[in-house]
């Protein structure tokens, strides 16, 4: 009789029962359909002859799990041990689906949060249970009580059909069949795991039916086959839309993809052929993702990736070239992103000899293991029927690509296709990475060699990191997202691949010499300059007034990340800052880290101590360093010696180990700089 969303039932008290609920909406005297079941156990009543050990271990367990449904994900909630709960270390998630034998859902959560969100658990009808342990380092408590909940049913009944298993014993995949048939393909890539992925439906022909790959065809031990009947077709992926109506029309909609239609401007849910890459595609320069200039791409969306609720969508760039736009324009779900770029490349070759390669990859700044590249490639081809086995996996320079060497035996292992730099400019001469003009003494350097400020730098193979540089020629390929590149742009250095540069009669006549050095979108000049016109250069572009970052010395305590504000800058520093304020956006508990902030206060009183800051006073002053760069690299170093060999005052060590206290035993911590001297007008600091 009331509006109110939560009913507390007190009848249900008896020890170790399980207790069944729906919930139906009164409109008047209409009745709504039943929401989906949740079913929890009440606690069994007290022992009075349990032992003290058995007691001490119930009591180290955690306790009250409940299930529910948020926001269309299963939430799992419970109560922290009552006893030793300072040592608990994580949790470990047990589940049964179905009713099937239990398994780990998730070995340990790692936190001490008492909630989890299991993305793997939406299937329409089917009843998940659960149960929680906690650890404590390697020990593993009692469980907790077990509670399930069932999933709601699709709104127009389940789908009934029990599909027939047909044998595979030779690729191509040929079965016998009449037009009253349709066959679902199946394929586990490794099998000796249990992942299995659809990855064709097709109709029936009468007499056979040949089912086609669109990746590498593996040997007939990986697939298996469905057969369906065409007037009581299923639901492949689970969305509550039967087979062959989302067959009749791929794109908009798909039997193998369970993200829901979406209108043709903002993307689709299938690529079923060129014309519909062409139309989802962008190709040109207004674009601020500057590895993707002037390349045809369209760009991917994963939600609740590795799920049962999995979906990806193939965005409209041409409407949308963020990310975050098509997610605000379809009211994307925000739980398990995995995001980036499908790539043409007409002129690379595919594994069959033939010309054209779709590559993928992920946003610049992500690394995702092999298993997790591997689901993708799966299921990006099965929404890809243009493909003729030529998708890759391109792994980006920054992350991706150290994680990839890392794991090269597992590819290698595997059917991905796999493109790097080489493959992608096998016969480019120069690429212009970033445009502008430099001055300065061009040097060849060795990868562990550090140049200075002023050099124009050729490298034959990419140096692990780069300092502030007037110029960069690379005769290795770059791409613009390399780290190389970046460094070039935050510098605003000119920088340009020119393959075999060495062999370049003029650039070796002018090694060791002053030059000016331009790139442009079309090419580099390269020429003789003078000392004066050197230092000119640097004159001109050098600020017009000195610039002092500003620093508050008034804080004095470490906090909370969760007391600092944005406005707190200035004692904590921009990094500090920033992940203070992402804590107040309302991301899901875990996502943004919990820590500490330690002021500039603690900075300044250790330099002051040690009469540090006298030094480095002294340092700047001094003519010599700061015209030469072998004094500044002396002179720097012996600053760098002095403080590691300094004494830190006893009551900043006291306070690190306060706040170190506040964090369980065996917490790994990660400690990050925060400065208020990056990003300024004219000079990056970083």
């Amino acid at each position: 009789g009331s509006d109110d969303t939560t009913y507390t039932d007190a009848s249900a008290t008896t020890p170790g029962e399980t207790y069944a609920y729906q919930v139906l909406a009164l409109r008047g005297a209409e009745t709504s359909q039943a929401s989906n079941t949740v079913s929890v156990s009440a606690p069994q009543a007290p022992d009075v002859l349990r032992s003290a050990a058995s007691r001490v271990a119930v009591a180290r367990a955690p306790s009250n799990l409940t299930v529910t449904v948020v926001s269309g994900v299963t939430l799992l909630g419970w109560s922290a041990p009552s006893e030793d709960v300072a040592s608990v270390t994580g949790y470990q998630i047990l589940r049964s689906r179905a009713g099937e034998p239990w398994t780990v859902r998730k070995a340990n959560t790692g936190f001490k949060f008492t909630h989890f969100y299991d993305t793997w658990a939406d299937w329409p009808g089917i009843t998940y249970a659960y149960q929680i342990k906690a650890l404590r380092g390697a020990e593993l408590s009692e469980g907790s009580n077990q509670a399930s909940l069932t999933r709601a049913s699709c709104a127009g009944g389940s789908f009934n059909s029990t599909p027939d298993n047909m044998p595979v014993t030779a690729v191509p995949i040929v079965v016998a069949s009449t037009t009253q048939d349709y066959f679902v393909l199946l394929v586990r890539p490794d099998l000796e795991a249990e992942r299995e992925f659809p990855i064709s439906v097709t109709l029936g022909e009468d007499g056979t039916t040949t089912l086609t790959e669109r990746l590498a065809t593996l040997p007939a031990a990986h697939y298996r086959v469905e057969k369906y009947p065409v007037n009581n077709p299923g639901d492949v992926d689970g969305d509550c839309i039967h087979d062959l109506d989302e067959l009749a029309d791929v794109g908009s909609s798909n039997p193998l993809n369970r993200a829901a239609s979406v209108a043709i401007t903002d993307g689709a849910v299938a690529i079923p052929d060129r014309e519909t890459f062409e139309e989802l595609s962008y190709q040109g320069t207004r674009t601020d993702d500057i590895h993707l200039r002037g390349l045809q791409h369209v760009k991917f969306f994963f939600y609740h990736r590795l799920s049962e609720r999995a979906g990806v969508y193939f965005m409209n760039t041409t409407t949308h070239r963020w990310h975050q736009h098509f997610t605000q324009a379809v009211s994307f779900p925000n739980i398990g992103w995995m995001r980036g770029e499908i790539v043409y490349h007409p002129n690379v070759v595919a594994p069959d000899g033939s010309l054209g390669v779709y590559r993928f990859e992920f946003a610049p700044w992500d690394a995702y293991p092999f298993d997790h590249v591997q689901y993708a490639y799966e299921v990006l081809a099965a929404s890809m029927p243009l493909l003729q086995n030529n998708l890759a996996y391109y792994p980006m320079p920054i992350l991706a690509l150290p994680l990839y060497h890392r794991e090269k035996a597992k590819y290698d292992a595997s059917r991905i296709n796999v493109v790097l730099e080489q493959d992608i400019f096998p016969d480019t001469n120069f690429i212009s990475l970033n445009q502008g003009t430099g001055f300065g003494l061009l040097r060849v350097m060795a990868p562990d060699e550090r140049p200075n400020p002023r050099d124009i730098v050729i490298y034959e193979a990419l140096p692990n990191d780069l300092p502030r540089v007037a110029g960069i020629i690379t005769s290795v390929p770059q791409t613009p997202l390399s780290h190389v590149n970046l460094r070039a742009l935050q510098d605003g250095a000119p920088n340009g691949f020119i393959r075999d540069a060495l062999d370049d009669t003029t650039i070796d006549s002018l090694i060791d010499s002053h030059v000016q050095y331009t790139v442009t979108r079309d090419g580099y000049t390269i020429r003789a300059a003078t000392k004066t016109e050197v230092d000119a250069h640097y004159e001109a572009s050098r600020p017009a007034a000195a610039q002092t970052p500003v620093r508050d010395l008034t804080v004095t305590a470490i906090s909370a990340l969760s007391e600092v504000a944005f406005g707190d800058w200035d004692a904590f520093g921009v990094k500090a800052a920033n992940v203070a304020v992402l804590g107040t956006l309302g991301f899901a508990a875990g996502t943004v880290p919990d820590g500490f902030a330690v002021p500039f206060y603690f900075y300044d009183e250790f330099m002051k101590a040690n009469a540090l800051d006298a030094m480095v006073t002294t340092m700047l002053a001094d003519t010599d360093f700061q015209a030469s760069y072998d004094t500044q690299a002396k002179e720097l170093k012996k600053l760098r010696n002095a403080i590691k060999d300094a004494t830190t005052p006893v009551w900043i060590i006291t306070a690190l180990e306060a706040m170190h206290a506040e964090f369980a035993d065996g917490t790994s911590l990660r400690y990050r700089s925060s400065t208020n001297n990056e990003d300024l007008p004219g000079f990056s600091g970083a």
